[in-house]
């Protein structure tokens, strides 16, 4: 069995200059983004960046967000052309700059298991004693 493609959807945002907003500490832009399983997950991921970012936007591009948000038959058929192949663009350009969503397949399947190194086990707890009462040594271990 072919283990699932890969889906990956991201915002880029630029100021009016075309410059990136928002910087890491070391210079790099501030990635938004998301890698989905299904294309469906995808679109789902782009929908709720616009809707988060309408009350950014201004007047007109809230217009546009808002009808893109709202043609439901325009988002299954890109969901549909996402499935095929096709990237899904979505581009709101205001006065103080740019907000472009994307969401495209990629040719690498997803990890199936986590590739982290497994976290250190919590240190043991020192055992509760009562009042009155003696600790017993524990045995040693070879």
């Amino acid at each position: 069995m072919t283990p699932p493609s890969a889906y990956w959807a991201h915002l880029d945002r630029t100021d009016e200059n075309g410059l990136p907003v928002g910087l890491e500490a070391d210079g790099r832009p501030v990635l938004h983004s998301f890698v989905a399983a299904s294309p469906e997950l995808a679109m789902e991921w782009l929908r709720e960046s616009v809707r988060a970012a309408l009350l950014d936007l201004d007047h007109a591009g809230f217009g546009a967000a808002w009808a893109w948000l709202g043609d439901h038959r325009a988002a299954d058929r890109a969901t549909a052309g996402l499935r095929q192949g096709s990237p899904v663009d979505f581009t709101v350009t205001t006065p103080s700059g740019c907000w472009s969503w994307r969401a495209a397949p990629v040719g690498v399947p997803l990890p199936l298991t986590c590739r982290c190194p497994a976290p250190a086990p919590p240190p043991a707890a020192a055992p509760q004693r009562h009042p009155g009462s003696t600790a017993l040594p524990l045995p040693s271990r070879p």
